[in-house]
């Protein structure tokens, strides 16, 4: 009897505390400094993100400089994924595609550049301040 006991509290006792092996993500988290020796926190320390499951999840980001990028199953980081701080992430599902909004974004700022070099190559100044407010519409227009 007491044997069966002690077999079924140590069973109690496994599911109650979770003793699954940590993954290679939550050791990496846990291997991070966040606190200094007298115990106060680290600003900067990058922290991995680990999900339900203590996968990574596919998206990365360092709060302190505001830059995320994309990781593989190991945390490895994808080629061409990171984002400067200020820039929407790059979806990590199609790592490959910027998002729809920046990409319009890129491409008004590049049409703005290259009309200001042509005006002002052909133009006197009065002229492109004419012309640019008639075509302002054309680069405010977010479809």
């Amino acid at each position: 009897m007491t044997m069966l006991m002690l077999s079924i509290l140590s069973i109690v006792f496994f599911f109650l505390t979770d003793q699954r092996p940590k993954t290679h993500c939550e050791h990496h988290r846990a291997s991070v400094q966040t606190t200094s020796p007298e115990g106060y926190p680290l600003v900067g320390a990058f922290v991995p993100q680990c999900d339900a499951h203590g996968q990574y999840t596919p998206q990365q980001c360092h709060g302190s400089i505001g830059q995320c990028w994309c990781v593989d199953s190991n945390g490895q980081e994808r080629a061409g994924t990171r984002t400067p701080s200020g820039v929407p992430p790059v979806d990590c599902d199609a790592p490959g595609k910027l998002r729809p909004l920046f990409n319009h974004a890129f491409h008004v700022l590049l049409d703005v550049l290259l009309f200001a070099l042509m005006t002002s190559l052909t133009l006197s100044p009065s002229e492109a301040r004419a012309h640019a407010r008639t075509h302002t519409h054309i680069h405010t227009h977010v479809g």
